[in-house]
């Protein structure tokens, strides 16, 4: 769950992923969850959502990230039913543009949707949930041992309708296939 959050002290607003540990630890995500931080923790990139700082409590992991006033590009795509070409081509671009840097650090996303692809006040896009990317073996991330992810590239993470068909066919994850979620999200 994702909800907005004022900072006491700073006064500042942040977009606050709330993760159930029970949910966490019963679908044996929790290396997921280390993976998404330490992924947040060293993008820096103004096409992705920024992580400012975590915290847990009893029950929760928290994770404070940029705060997107404009909400996510599923709402625009429902209340306007259809983006206008040169909308949609402007968006598209802000995601290949941080696509190449995402790649560059040699990670693949893997769950590219108009809900993961988020709108700053000023209308440019973020992409955010890191929840289920992939390093690749020759990542330019620092992965921590125990909070590598898992070697299934294959393993079917996804929404359905973003996703290739040659992953329904547990082919390994490639860079292609976020290509053609953003395929699916600009159609």
């Amino acid at each position: 769950m994702v909800v907005r959050a004022r900072k006491k002290d700073s006064g500042i607003v942040y977009a606050l992923k709330i993760m159930d540990k029970k949910f966490i630890t019963k679908e044996n995500k929790a290396n997921y969850a280390k993976l998404e931080r330490i992924v947040l923790d060293q993008l820096d990139h103004p096409g992705i959502v920024r992580l400012f700082f975590t915290f847990q409590d009893t029950f929760s992991l928290y994770m404070a990230l940029e705060s997107c006033g404009g909400g996510e590009l599923f709402d625009q795509i429902t209340r306007k039913g259809r983006l206008p070409e040169d909308e949609d081509r402007f968006y598209a671009a802000e995601v290949v543009d941080a696509l190449e840097y995402i790649y560059g650090m040699r990670l693949i996303h893997r769950d590219i949707k108009p809900e993961n692809l988020l709108l700053t006040a000023e209308g440019h896009i973020k992409i955010a949930d890191f929840g289920s990317v992939k390093p690749m073996q020759d990542s330019q991330i620092t992965i921590l041992p125990n909070a590598s992810s898992d070697d299934k590239a294959c393993t079917f993470v996804r929404t359905a309708a973003y996703v290739p068909p040659e992953v329904l066919n547990s082919s390994p994850a490639t860079f292609g296939n976020d290509l053609w979620a953003l395929g699916c999200t600009v159609y």
